[in-house]
């Protein structure tokens, strides 16, 4: 932004070159809804290859049904629609899919031939009142669409519910639903666990070492589902033996593994961790026996992560019995329990379906932020 709050040229051009990531995104789309000076700024410096005549992909109408579309890709959506019968047609389509799959308590909401047929004289009268709605709908700037939002989910199309409810994929745990809830409000629940591995204020002592590109890679401030987690880091180029340290946070005595060779960057315990211990862990760079680096390394936070406790093991192995196809339902649940890679993931693949959708990006954004 500049010094008055506006949008500069070069937020401009990498908005339509898509080039923003994901947090800066949101912020834009955000400030776009309520500041008419940068919308119109934004319309005039569109590239020309960007036109209003091109095809309305199928993404584009599901964006149309989605909360938080930003206000100018809603109009220029609605300019391409409204010059194609097509498009249209595929929108009234659409918008009574929804309404069909909103009725249906589960996965099962196809029609069967003949209500299919009975109902196939509605569609030239539905898209034409579709269109006047969308109108309606595009031109006022403070619009939500209190229905739900519209996503693509592991190939299949669903509706979020303002309340957390996915009426395609059933009744949902109620301590899940709340977190869907929160998530299609903006608030993605990250277990507080993780936050209090990911504390800047516990920093390493000592002495700042030389930057050589050896560093630990994973698990790192996060809740790991395996008691036999794998541990990995980057190469010293200087080494030729490794020994990686594990240490229980609470009480507990030190644990090493053997004296890994040079070729290693990574190492799993033979024997299991403590559910619901937290540990922090660090890798030793040996020369000939005598170490001569460590990993993580001062000023930086020590390298900590928790093993999931066995009743959320077992909560999480139901929900991927009955949802386990689902990205958004999935990725709320890791997060929620602080499996933190998992979680990004899901949403990693929830984004690539719905690459118009603000929620997927959100999450995205959200968790990023979340663990900074």
């Amino acid at each position: 932004m500049d010094k008055h709050g506006h949008l500069t040229s070069e937020e401009r051009e990498a908005y339509w070159e898509r080039t923003l990531a994901p947090a800066a995104l949101v912020e834009v789309s955000d400030h776009l809804q309520s500041c008419v000076e940068c919308r119109e700024e934004l319309r005039r410096q569109r590239p020309p290859a960007i036109r209003s005549d091109e095809p309305v992909a199928y993404e584009d109408l599901l964006a149309l049904m989605e909360e938080n579309l930003d206000p100018l890709t809603r109009r220029d959506l609605a300019e391409r629609i409204n010059s194609s019968p097509k498009a249209a047609a595929e929108l009234a389509d659409l918008l009574r899919f929804r309404e069909q799959m909103d009725r249906l308590p589960s996965r099962d909401y196809a029609l069967d031939e003949e209500a299919s047929g009975r109902f196939s004289w509605v569609l030239p009268i539905a898209a034409g009142l579709a269109l006047g709605f969308a109108f309606f709908w595009w031109s006022s700037m403070e619009h939500r669409v209190h229905s739900g939002i519209v996503l693509r989910d592991a190939g299949e199309s669903i509706v979020v519910r303002p309340s957390g409810a996915v009426p395609a994929l059933g009744p949902l745990p109620p301590d899940l639903q709340n977190a869907v809830h929160a998530a299609a409000s903006g608030e993605l629940k990250l277990s507080p666990t993780v936050k209090g591995l990911r504390a800047t204020s516990e920093t390493l002592a000592g002495g700042r070492s030389a930057a050589t590109g050896f560093e630990v890679v994973a698990p790192v401030g996060t809740v790991v589902a395996s008691t036999q987690p794998t541990f990995h880091w980057k190469r010293e180029s200087h080494a030729n033996g490794y020994r990686v340290n594990i240490l229980p946070r609470g009480s507990g005595a030190l644990a090493s593994s053997p004296v890994l060779n040079a070729a290693q960057t990574e190492w799993t315990p033979r024997g299991p961790l403590q559910p619901n211990e937290s540990y922090e862990w660090e890798v030793e760079a040996l020369h000939n026996g005598e170490m001569i680096a460590k990993a993580p390394t001062p000023p930086a936070p020590g390298a900590r992560f928790a093993i999931l406790p066995n009743e959320k093991r077992e909560m999480l192995e139901k929900l991927r019995k009955k949802f386990g196809t689902s990205h958004l339902l999935m990725g709320v649940a890791y997060a929620e329990v602080g499996l933190v890679p998992e979680a990004r993931a899901e949403f990693q693949a929830l984004v690539q379906e719905n690459p118009q959708s603000v929620l997927p990006r959100k999450l995205l954004a959200g968790l990023t932020t979340a663990i900074q």
